[in-house]
């Protein structure tokens, strides 16, 4: 399987990406009640992304196969040097792979170059939480009864030591 991962910075993928937003949260968020799953949905949507790519401090970074979208991960920057991943998610056919794990190294790559030295993500899913633990990520809480009314678990990675000194420039 050659599989190139590339930033998303055109409308095209979009659709793809929202179908595997779609496949993911009908197969993968079983812990979600039905009508939270249907919620993410309609949040998760073309509109959504169309906007989160023109934002200068996020990314979408997909692994596509020829044509075919395998995965993606999207990273929101935020400030003090945070940036927040908002999604990681494969396709059934690519899982076990080790497709996640290099989306994830790119969006730490990613990260480094554009001045983040910290990431953090939410999850709900055991089996997410031990997939990110053995990356390096930590849990560091729980967003009790928050979207949605469900439980969120916070995990963090840092990234690098120390922030990078234009974090406190603003440059």
């Amino acid at each position: 399987m050659e599989l190139k991962i590339k930033k998303v910075n055109r409308a095209l993928a979009l659709k793809a990406i929202v179908e595997i937003v779609n496949q993911v949260m009908k197969h993968d968020f079983s812990l979600y009640q039905p009508r939270t799953r249907r919620a993410y949905g309609r949040l998760f949507d073309h509109a959504y992304f169309r906007k989160f790519i023109k934002e200068e401090n996020n990314v979408v970074l997909a692994a596509f196969d020829q044509e075919r979208l395998a995965g993606f991960v999207s990273v929101k920057g935020d400030s003090g040097g945070v940036a927040f991943i908002d999604w990681l998610a494969v396709i059934m056919p690519y899982r076990r792979h080790g497709l996640g794990t290099r989306l994830l190294k790119q969006a730490e790559d990613w990260s480094l170059h554009h001045g983040f030295h910290y990431l953090h993500l939410l999850t709900e899913a055991p089996a997410n939480i031990a997939y990110y633990l053995k990356r390096g990520f930590r849990l560091v809480g729980v967003h009790r009864g928050a979207w949605f009314g469900e439980d969120e678990k916070i995990m963090a990675k840092k990234i690098r030591d120390n922030p990078f000194p234009q974090v406190f420039s603003g440059k």
